[in-house]
């Protein structure tokens, strides 16, 4: 198969999420022998050396960031310019594609969409979304502002996923949340974990004088960090727990309800005693994370809600014991029995849990780690085996005969909010009349068709005029 993975998130350099699992997909199916194209924008932070030693085999196509004609809004023209790399890709004859594989995030697919389902373009085709938490939910998650981008993300998002042809959501949970924005008798789905980095299975653990204890993720509300650093904190300022540390590795995030940066507020919150239980690590790269597993006691994630968590399996890959939240989808990476679950949002609990954590023996936390670290290898079994499965069972479809439609007020309200927001309208007028002039070119065949039906309609209506006068004529003649 010949197969184009498109999003902006560009690994190594943008670490962490759907960079990382769309990278190491693409690497298992270009070992299983398939081509990969990658469509992608170029971070400044390139190098040719990064390159050589990651992306071997795999061919790169950057999009032109300069091709800014939608500028009014990031994820708008994000996907216009995937969408012009691809289409160029398209009409090059170079590559005929048998999947475009988008994420969620920020509707990347919609330019692409928009133009396969107006236009009819490479019907053969399919186009395949891999969910993780479209923005606008994930921003409704974190307790974030909603403001017109996000709104109009929110319209491209609903787009997309009335109109895509097939679906993966990493797990469950995710799907539960979801389906009601897809037709699910119609759309094609299968529910197949994210795959991470193999190599976190050769780490070596070394014992510390700390017991550290590792978070790694945006310092947002619905990653729950206010929750951990409570529980830390409780535990530090207690005296029972001198020989814990936090290690915090992630981006800082504004908070509405603090008015202020996440490190800000809680800098300002904590005493000197509890403070120096915390470090901050800022951002890793894979060869420091590793580094820093394998001195970890144990890793928490205390999301509100998490779609997956790809740190969470990297930390049991890695032989470091997790702590997670309940009724999440981390809670399916380690399943529903697993000891050291806790309920979300539930600092008290989560201060439970990680007490137990702490005091477990060196034998039995060896025990719960080498039973985590094989849950660990068969989940990225089970994702490797089940996405090659399901690519190979649709691969014969036809996306070009979907039953989708497209709705014109749908779309009306997609650009109608882009104006909103101070669109460039101009540029936008000559866009929109580019494709104008398409559908007038399909209009004009529409209305040649109609005129030939009306014609015959004509024909029928005469011949049935004349036959209401010829049983007027015979009842007449009963009559008589």
């Amino acid at each position: 198969m010949v197969i184009c993975y498109a999003t902006r998130e560009f690994f190594p350099f943008y670490y962490g999420g759907i960079g990382s699992h769309f990278y190491f997909q693409m690497k298992m199916m270009k070992e299983k022998g398939h081509q990969i194209v990658f469509v992608t924008v170029k971070y400044d932070n390139v190098d040719d050396k990064s390159l050589n030693q990651f992306w071997e085999g795999i061919e790169i196509v950057y999009a032109d960031k300069e091709n800014n004609a939608l500028a009014a809004h990031e994820n708008f023209n994000n996907s216009h310019i995937l969408w012009k790399t691809i289409e160029s890709l398209a009409n090059s004859g170079k590559f005929k594609f048998d999947y475009i594989i988008f994420p969620d995030c920020g509707a990347e697919s919609f330019f692409t969409l928009l133009n396969k389902k107006i236009f009819g373009l490479f019907p053969d085709t399919k186009i395949l979304m891999e969910i993780e938490g479209p923005m606008k939910d994930v921003a409704l998650k974190n307790d974030d502002f909603i403001d017109g981008h996000y709104e109009l993300t929110k319209l491209m998002e609903q787009f997309c996923f009335a109109n895509t042809d097939f679906f993966t959501t990493p797990t469950a949970i995710m799907w539960e949340e979801l389906k009601d924005c897809i037709d699910e008798n119609i759309a094609r789905y299968e529910t197949i974990p994210n795959l991470v980095n193999s190599d976190f299975t050769e780490i070596m653990p070394r014992r510390e004088n700390n017991k550290n204890i590792f978070f790694m993720g945006r310092l947002e509300y619905r990653k729950g960090p206010d929750l951990l650093f409570e529980a830390v904190s409780d535990m530090c300022s207690s005296g029972n727990y001198s020989g814990i540390r936090l290690q915090i590795a992630g981006r800082d995030q504004h908070w509405n309800s603090y008015g202020k940066t996440f490190r800000e507020y809680w800098g300002e919150k904590l005493n000197e005693k509890q403070m120096q239980c915390i470090d901050y690590l800022e951002f890793l790269g894979h060869e420091e994370l590793k580094e820093v597993l394998g001195g970890a006691w144990c890793a928490v994630f205390p999301s509100r809600w998490e779609p997956f968590g790809n740190v969470a399996l990297e930390s049991i890959l890695a032989g470091v014991p997790v702590i997670l939240p309940k009724h999440t989808g981390l809670q399916e990476i380690v399943g529903a029995e697993y000891e050291f679950l806790f309920e979300a949002g539930n600092k008290d609990d989560l201060e439970d849990k990680l007490k137990k954590m702490i005091n477990l023996s060196e034998k039995e936390r060896s025990e719960l780690l080498v039973k985590l670290r094989q849950r660990g290898i068969d989940l990225l079994k089970i994702s490797a085996e089940k996405f090659i499965e399901f690519l190979m069972k649709h691969q014969d479809s036809v996306s070009g005969k979907s039953e989708r439609k497209i709705d014109a007020e749908q779309l009306y309200s997609v650009f109608y909010s882009l104006l909103q927001l101070g669109g460039d309208g101009i540029k936008l007028y000559n866009n929109t009349y580019k494709d104008y002039l398409n559908i007038d070119r399909l209009y004009q065949e529409k209305s040649r068709m109609y005129a030939e039906l009306e014609e015959k309609f004509i024909i029928v209506h005469r011949e049935h005029d004349l036959m209401k006068q010829y049983l007027i004529l015979l009842r007449n003649r009963e009559g008589n």
